[in-house]
């Protein structure tokens, strides 16, 4: 199955060539955060 992105207003959820979920009204709210790792142990 190809992988196509399109701007549009519906959005539609496949499983195995089946729907599995339909939306006309949705929105994605994607974030992140970054922390700070350090050890001795590291090398750099």
């Amino acid at each position: 199955m190809a992988n196509n992105i399109v701007k549009g207003t519906d959005l539609m959820v496949f499983q195995d060539g089946k729907s599995l979920a339909y939306a006309t009204s949705c929105s994605l709210t994607l974030g992140s955060t970054t922390s700070s790792i350090s050890s001795k142990d590291h090398g750099k």
